[in-house]
């Protein structure tokens, strides 16, 4: 998998091998990547040729506009490969051009499908920079967008994103953006864009685009708004090279974002002021409302992210709560919170059988608390004191008095503020679980309203990070969750993007600020070895020209490669077995697309210079966690059985079984010290079929019962994989029947691959 050749080029140039390269086109054809932009953009010339759409004149503040961007390609293993020109050739003078503009300045405020919607837009003419020729009168000229060509326009407008990830422009958008929540302020920022905020954008990017206005006294250059998202496209057009400057109206004065950073000064900058205060009557009808044909347009619920740091972010969220606090309070407060639940210690919650849930462990609750954070904590949650949300209560008020050290609690306010700690607090908890200690950890990119808790009906989540604390102390968090509470804290992520009823299978997310990714497909070894213990995701930058996944949410989806044949039972039998392997082998993670259509991920297990077994990384991840002891199998094991005989599977069988059950007894793997065994062999049975024993002294208990009744052990029809201790099987015994649809069938001979039905 390190062979390196000519073509497409410029993978093959950074080092990637001909698997990796393979699995970036096929990736490339479905969702879009940086380095198929110019086959993607392919599709602007027969709009050009046919129908006649033109580039018309372009304003004098877009001429300085350069897509010249340096980046980072994200690798398999995490492995970032530095690039210094991810959009070479493309000008501003084209149709090409303008709509990668277009990509690139709205998606720091619309989700994939709305920013498709505005290039569409763009193409129709609608924007006045570009003619849509035959396309400007459908009625007339019989000449309508074509259906297909949506699906195109979104491959593009992801190839814009994807060379945009972590460039030196984007990087200068979020620190205005930065600059922007602070002169906002307020927790309107983060709420839905409404149609009433989409029309204002929509009227921005007309005059920004040279359309001129014709309301007497506003000149053409000049643009005022009350819309925080119109002053994101601003800034973003700025950051990307436009003459343009931003200011802020507020109660102290008129205030310029990013002022100090627009060097040298341009001469005929356009200018857009948002309105933090109430605008002067002149400015009545300039500010107006909606359109009447506009007012029943249905707008998803998308929000704006906060860009920022942990000052901004801590004032932002108890801005929302109404907490009454000084910024500094706030910080000290969120500081502290977090902290102390970085410090935090997550399990299995051993009660999560067919859904794998996290919780934290009851110990990280327990903490001396004084009779005033006990009063507090016991006002805001009724019932009993052992019940778990009592417990956060107690530990976040703890935390509280620790900074504010007062005798009483008594002003309602305090709720608040209890409120702010438990999402601080909870912050830090999910911190806990990212493994790679990341610097992005404290460069927020925050879309959750705090103020207002609202379910979503495609997931049955809420978008609510109190409801999260509870959950994680309570119940326990599914991974699906808390995949998606890091890419709403972290990644800018949007619950319009979560709109698939995929949950079981969702194991990460790119997100517009960061890539959400669970390690099982970075480090499953890692997974095997420590659990959860090192955490179970990671935060990551770069262009994921190898991740899989949906061009228009984000979502990584663990791909089901077995569903197509009948799976395979194990019993006891009178076979010989199968002699021993030693071999290593190597895991990938590829795109795997299914009959039903859509790409998804796959752990692909290679031996001998072959693909040997095809894993579903969700059904992996799960069992490599769900159960790591012989304790308290009985509430956790579902599967009866009449037989208590221990069944040694040796890993050469493995290769050949691929996907099975047990019946009649006990399947034993043993995989000491050998973590690619032990992924090949929880990847190769369903859900809660599997127990990987890593105490030693489980595996000498075992190794001691071996010839004698199990009942005490425990588990049957399941299999165990030994990871710890030291335990062997005799050279020669019995050996199991491999049974299809009730027939006894041969296996083929060990490492030869086998996919499909027999």
């Amino acid at each position: 998998m390190t062979l390196n050749f000519k073509a497409p080029g410029i993978l093959a140039q950074v080092g990637f091998g001909v698997n990796e390269i393979a699995s970036a086109m096929t990736i490339a054809n479905y969702t879009g990547a940086f380095f198929s932009r110019k086959d993607a953009a392919r599709v602007f010339e027969p709009l050009t040729t046919l129908y006649d759409v033109q580039l018309k004149e372009i304003p004098l503040w877009l001429q300085s506009v350069r897509f010249d961007r340096s980046g980072t390609i994200l690798g398999p293993n995490r492995m970032k490969v530095p690039l210094e020109n991810k959009m070479p050739g493309l000008q501003i003078d084209s149709v090409e051009g303008i709509a990668s503009f277009m990509a690139l300045i709205t998606r720091y405020v619309e989700g994939v499908e709305a920013v498709v919607d505005y290039v569409q837009d763009l193409l129709r003419g609608d924007y006045y920079i570009v003619s849509g020729g035959v396309l400007e009168n459908p009625g007339q000229s019989h000449a309508k967008m074509p259906f297909s060509l949506r699906d195109h326009l979104c491959k593009f407008v992801n190839n814009v994103a994807d060379a945009d990830a972590d460039s030196a422009q984007r990087q200068e958008c979020v620190q205005l953006l930065h600059q922007l929540i602070q002169k906002v302020g307020g927790c309107r920022f983060l709420k839905k864009v409404t149609e009433h905020a989409r029309f204002d954008n929509q009227k921005l990017l007309r005059q920004m685009l040279g359309k001129k206005t014709y309301i007497v006294g506003r000149p053409k250059d000049h643009f005022n708004t009350l819309s925080a998202g119109s002053a994101t496209i601003a800034l973003a057009a700025q950051a990307n090279g436009a003459n343009i400057r931003v200011f802020c109206m507020t109660d102290q004065g008129n205030l310029e974002i990013g002022g100090k950073s627009v060097t040298p000064r341009r001469s005929n900058p356009f200018i857009v002021t948002l309105w933090l205060i109430d605008p002067p009557s002149k400015l009545t009808h300039e500010l107006g409302s909606l359109p009447l044909q506009e007012s029943s347009k249905d707008v998803p619920n998308v929000m704006n992210a906060a860009y920022a740091g942990m000052a901004e972010i801590s004032a932002l969220v108890a801005r929302q709560l109404d907490c009454n606090l000084a910024p500094a309070d706030s910080l000290e407060i969120w500081r502290r919170a977090v902290a102390c639940g970085v410090g935090a210690k997550w399990v299995v919650n051993p009660n999560s059988t067919r859904r794998l849930t996290l919780k934290l462990n009851d110990d990280s609750l327990v903490g001396d608390v004084t009779s005033q954070a006990g009063d507090l904590a016991r006002r805001q949650v009724r019932g009993s004191i052992r019940d778990s949300k009592h417990e956060l209560a107690r530990k976040c008020a703890s935390i509280l008095h620790g900074f504010f050290r007062y005798k009483e609690y008594e002003d309602p306010k305090y709720d608040m503020i209890l409120d702010f700690t438990t999402i601080a607090y909870s912050v830090g908890c999910l911190q806990r679980l990212v493994s790679n200690n990341s610097p992005l950890l404290s460069a927020y990119a925050w879309s959750i309203d705090c103020s207002v808790p609202g379910p979503n009906p495609a997931l049955q989540m809420q978008n609510d990070a109190r409801v999260f604390a509870e959950q994680m102390v309570g119940e326990g968090v599914g991974l699906t969750r808390i995949i998606w509470q890091a890419a709403s804290i972290w990644g800018g992520g949007n619950l319009a993007s979560n709109v698939v009823a995929v949950q079981d299978r969702i194991i990460g997310i790119v997100c517009p600020n960061v890539s959400v990714i669970l390690d099982i497909l970075i480090d499953p070894a890692y997974i095997a070895q420590h659990g959860i213990e090192k955490g179970i995701m990671s935060l990551n930058t770069g262009s994921p020209v190898t991740l899989p996944r949906d061009p228009t949410s984000g979502l990584v989806l663990a791909g089901e490669p077995m569903t197509d044949h009948t799976r395979r039972v194990l019993r006891k039998g009178g076979r010989n077995v199968i002699p021993e392997t030693e071999a290593k082998l190597l895991f990938s993670i590829e795109p795997f697309s299914h009959m039903h259509g859509g790409l998804s991920a796959i752990i692909c297990a290679w031996e001998s210079g072959e693909v040997a077994l095809r894993l579903n990384p969700a059904t992996l991840l799960h069992n490599l966690l769900a159960k790591r002891t012989l304790q308290n199998w009985q509430s956790w094991s579902e599967k009866p059985s009449n037989s208590d005989e221990l069944l040694p599977i040796h890993r050469s069988e493995l290769l050949n079984l691929e996907d099975f059950s047990i019946e009649g007894g006990t399947g034993v793997v043993r995989a000491q010290g050998r973590f690619d065994w032990q992924l090949a062999a929880a990847g190769c049975v369903y859900k809660n079929e599997v127990i990987m024993l890593v105490h030693d002294e489980e595996v000498e208990g075992l190794r001691t019962a071996r010839d004698e009744n199990l009942t005490h052990i425990g588990p049957r029809n399941i299999l165990i994989i030994l990871c710890g201790g030291d335990m062997d099987f005799p050279e020669h015994q019995p050996r199991s029947e491999y049974r299809l649809n009730g027939e006894v069938f041969e296996p083929p001979s060990a490492g030869t691959p086998w996919f499909g039905s027999i």
